[in-house]
This record gives structure tokens, sequence and C-alpha cells, in this order.
């Protein structure tokens, strides 16, 4: 099926620097995108070009297969929420969200109807007459969105808009504006450096970095079977290391570590090449006796109580480490203690050992 949204072979420089380094990317119908990378790695040079604020000096922008290069942002029917709301605080609320829908000239029924249901979806209603400035950020940002999915836009443009909530704030908004984009079908590219917050939205990532895209995928895809380096590092916690494979044989492929063999599913690697091997601390097993999967011993060097999970720091006979997050039920190694390491291979990852 052919994709709403297209980009292909995007450049863009600022005073001689390259900022987006040919990038392709498309968005499906229906589908929540989202761009995540550290800051200045692109997100938002490459939202702006979307939404027809910039012009690529390379490649094109395609709506539906056709080309809207040189169209202008009034052009197109994008709409875009961004991280400071930008809401108008000597109106009310029901004004902030009927605004665009005056711009558009809709007749004055329609618009009020069309407010009064946007405002439901969000749920704001009975609150049409209050001021914003009255309002908690996170009515601001319903608001904010309810403008936004009230002119029924084709594409829908997220840059960051949750940044400035607090942490259990921004949790329950996700929960809500991923239920609002499913129900509605609404086809969305969000932009955020944060991790927890890509994999829990998203249909789809593309992790960013330096101008170029370094994975495309699903939040499973990204976080467990990461294609590189770098989005094994930026993508949630990881244990990384440097590996040799020795062999495969039954699926299973063994790889030689500075401290021990670790054995991970067949992954197409060949005997004798280096790879990057990632295992993230959630898998990671701590015994204090030998058991089935370990692969190394160490000394518990730390220990940090999180709630519902303790964080472990291993140090392992070579001088590194390994990391491991264990519920906190049921007796746990102490600081000082030997345990031995071991890990299932469906869960070790490999990848080719390119530093980016």
């Amino acid at each position: 099926m052919e994709p709403i949204l297209a980009l292909r072979g995007i450049r863009k420089a600022f005073s001689g620097q390259a900022i987006l380094k040919g990038i392709d990317l498309s968005v499906e119908q229906g589908g929540f995108v989202t761009l995540l990378g550290p800051s200045g790695c692109g997100k938002t040079t490459l939202l702006r070009i979307i939404s027809g604020l910039l012009r690529p000096e390379e490649g094109k922008v395609f709506f539906r297969g056709e080309d809207i290069t040189a169209l202008p942002p009034e052009k197109r029917n994008f709409t875009t929420v961004f991280q400071g709301y930008s809401l108008f605080p000597h109106m009310n609320v029901a004004q902030n969200v009927a605004y665009g829908l005056k711009l558009r000239r809709i007749p004055v029924p329609e618009r009020r109807e069309r407010v009064a249901q946007t405002l439901r979806m969000v749920r704001m209603e009975g609150m049409e007459k209050r001021r914003v400035t009255q309002l908690s950020g996170g009515q601001q940002q319903r608001v904010a969105i309810a403008r936004a999915v009230v002119l029924n836009p084709d594409v829908l443009l997220l840059d960051e808009p949750l940044g400035a909530l607090d942490l259990k704030l921004r949790r329950e908004m996700q929960a809500e504006l991923k239920e609002l984009a499913s129900r509605l079908r609404l086809s969305c590219v969000y932009i955020t450096h944060d991790q927890e917050e890509a994999l829990n939205l998203s249909t789809k990532i593309i992790v960013m970095n330096e101008g170029k895209i370094m994975q495309t995928g699903t939040p499973d895809e990204v976080f467990n079977h990461p294609a590189n380096r770098f989005t094994a590092d930026f993508i949630g916690d990881s244990n990384l290391y440097e590996g040799t494979v020795e062999k495969t044989r039954d699926g299973v492929c063994a790889v030689t570590l500075p401290f021990g063999t670790v054995f991970a599913a067949d992954q197409g690697f060949a005997a004798g090449q280096k790879v990057g091997v990632c295992i993230r601390p959630d898998d990671v097993e701590l015994e204090k006796s030998s058991a089935a999967g370990s692969f190394c011993r160490g000394v518990v060097e730390s220990r940090a109580y999180f709630g519902s999970v303790e964080k472990t720091t291993v140090r392992l006979a070579d001088g590194g480490v390994i990391h491991s997050n264990r519920r906190s039920a049921g007796e746990q190694p102490a600081v000082g203690d030997e345990v031995c390491v071991g890990v299932s291979p469906s869960r070790v990852a490999l990848f080719r050992e390119e530093r980016v």
C-alpha cells in the first residue's frame, strides 16, 4: 500500500553545515511514526521540511504519491502541536480550538459542533469558557491537541508535545494521545528524545543521529534487535561488548568475549567475524551457583533499589562490568558475593561492529 507521506533523499544544510544527509522515510495511513534521537540530530529540521516551513536543498516530499516539496504550509493539510502549546492567552478554550476553523471560514454552526465534539474527545467538555491561563499544563496540552485535531488533518505533526509535563502526567498523556490517534486513524509524525515515550507510542521508530537514519523498525525491532552500536546504546539500558563469532551450529552462535563465551541465536554472522553484542540488563540472570545458561562469573560490586526492581552491577574477571535488573523479591546477592552470570541465547543481540 502506498504511504500517505514519503520523503526521498532529503538533504539540508545551514551555514555550510550538513544537518540532514539523505533522509528516506515513509508514513503509512494511520501510522504513528516517531523520530527519535539526541538533540541536534536533525529531527526538528526534518519536521519543518514535512510541514513546508523549510525547503530541502535536495530530495522530495510526497503526499499520496504527489510531489509537494514546493507546496507552502497553508496548502498542506498538516497541523502541528508544539511543546510550548502556543495557545492564545486572551482567548478561552473554545476560541482557541475554533481559531483554525475560523481562518478556514467554516460556518459558525459547524464550527461550534466540531469544537464541542473535539473537546469531548480530549476530555475537556465543560471548560469551553475557561481562559487557557487558568488551566493546568496537562489541560493546556489537551487544548493544543484539540486545536490541531479539529482541522481533520491529513498528517498530524507533534514536536515534543509532552516535554514540559512532569513524569506522571506525561505518561497519562501518552496513553490518551495513543488512544486518540488509534481511534481517529490519525497519521502522526512525532518528535522526541525520550526512548520510553517512543517505545510506548509508536508503530514505527526512526532512530536518528547526526543527520542520518541509524535504524527504522517497530519498537520491538529497534529495542531487541538493534542494527548498530548507536541504536543499542541510545535506546534503553544495555550491556555492550565487542566479540568474535567462534562458530554456529544448530541455530546457535558462539561469540567469544574478553570474559567468556556467550551464546546467541544465529543472526547470519560468519565464524571469525567481529560483532557488537548487546545484552539488556532485564535479561541478565545472577545465580550464586553455576546454572544452565551461565557464561561467566563475577563479584557483585553495587546494588541500587528502585521499588520493584534492583539494579545490580557485577565486576567481571577482565575488569569490565555487567548490569542486571532483578525483581526486588526473594533473596538477592549481596555486595561482595560471587555470582554466575547467564542470559538466554534468544535475548542476545548481535550487530556489525561499526563505530558511529
